[in-house]
Order: C-alpha cells, then sequence, then structure tokens
C-alpha cells in the first residue's frame, strides 16, 4: 500500500485537469454484486478524488469495502483508456462545496454546482491506486502488398500470397480497369467491335491475376 502506483506518460493526458473524460467507477454492492456509474474525478499526487454524496449507494458501498475499480476512456480515441483498481483511504466533507464546485468549473464551465439539493452533503473521496493499466492506441489493420506492389490496408488476400478475405477492394484492380476500358475505347475506334471484346475478354484475364476485394 505504500508503494506509489502512477499513470503511464504516453496516457497521461486522460487524467490531466485539461481532459474531460469521466471516471467509471464500480463498487462492491452490498449482495457482492458489481455497482458501476460514471462521475466527475480530478487527478492529483497520483491519487483519483471524486464528490460522492452522503447516502448514496457508492457511498455506502466504498465504507463497507474500499475496494474499487475504475476506467477511464480518452473522449477523443475510444481505443485509449486506463483502468485503476486501488482502495479508498479517506473521506472528506466537502464544506462549502469547494471541491465539487471545482468539478462543475472543469466539466461545465460553471462557477457553481448546478444540482445540488438542500440538506444533500458532498463528500470528497480519495482513492489510492494499487494497479494501473491501459491503452495507449488503437490496433493498426494490417496493411497488405498486392502482388503489383500497391498498398492496400485491411485487404489481405491475393492469388500470390493467401490469407483472409476482406470487402475492401483493390486499389490496383479498379486502376486496370480504368486502364483497360481507357484503352478499349481508342481500339474500338480504330478496329471495330469484334478485336475489342476480344482484347476485353484477355484483359480480364490479367486483372484476375489478383483476387483482392472479390
Amino acid at each position: 500500500m505504500n508503494e506509489t502506483v502512477s499513470v503511464p506518460d504516453s496516457l497521461a493526458d486522460i487524467v490531466a485537469w485539461e481532459s474531460k473524460a469521466l471516471a467509471h467507477i464500480a463498487t462492491i454492492g452490498p449482495d457482492g454484486g458489481p455497482h458501476s456509474s460514471p462521475v466527475w474525478f480530478d487527478w492529483v499526487s497520483n491519487e483519483l478524488k471524486v464528490s460522492l454524496y452522503d447516502g448514496s449507494q457508492k457511498m455506502k458501498n466504498v465504507k463497507r469495502d474500499p475496494r474499487v475499480s475504475v476506467s477511464i476512456v480518452d473522449p477523443a480515441d475510444a481505443y485509449r483508456y486506463v483502468e485503476i483498481r486501488g482502495v479508498v483511504v479517506s473521506f472528506e466533507r466537502d464544506i462549502g462545496l469547494e471541491f465539487i464546485t471545482r468539478m462543475a468549473g472543469k466539466y461545465l464551465g460553471l462557477d457553481h454546482y448546478p444540482w445540488h439539493e438542500e440538506g444533500q452533503v458532498e463528500v470528497t473521496v480519495t482513492i489510492k491506486p494499487t494497479r494501473i493499466t491501459g491503452m495507449s492506441s488503437q490496433p493498426t489493420p494490417a496493411a497488405h502488398v498486392c502482388r503489383y506492389g500497391r498498398v492496400s490496408v485491411g485487404a489481405v488476400r491475393c492469388c500470390s500470397t493467401g490469407g483472409r478475405r476482406s470487402k475492401l477492394r483493390c486499389s490496383e484492380r479498379r486502376m486496370r480497369r480504368l486502364s483497360v476500358s481507357g484503352t478499349l475505347r481508342g481500339i474500338r475506334t480504330f478496329v471495330g467491335k469484334g478485336w475489342a471484346s476480344w482484347l476485353r475478354t484477355r484483359s480480364l484475364r490479367w486483372c484476375r491475376g489478383c483476387h483482392l476485394g472479390r
């Protein structure tokens, strides 16, 4: 518990003050089942601070069992996220609504918390991480180089290389068809439809040399 766990530099922007990401905090309910909901948060000195109101289900859960799990997803890229597992180490009554007002400024741009109800007691809860994991970038689709040297990202089937099929059409195939089409129009002018039809058949056979996108 004395060891400091920090967010990796590659993910630090997700928990930075400028981030508008929400923290989905999961607590353990009275029957042992999970209870999860999104909350505003502040990341301060390698600790996560959230505001809960006294009497809420989340507050009851963490008072009974301080273990929590929190996931924070980058609003700009759903494949980047931070997962924080830890324990609640302190409860501090938010006198004057100072903390929740700061959170309203961060997320809403307001100088007051608009949903406070008379008699509701806000509590600032501090979570000390015991483990932090995450993903820093979206997986990149495999690029396929067709037999003619052109790259089609995600297209991975060719008669010369094998592999699985893709719905993406081969850019090489489209380009060859356009080239063949233009050539046929020119030839038709000089030699008539007979030679043009024969050449179209031969050209389509050549196009079938690459099966990408079929």
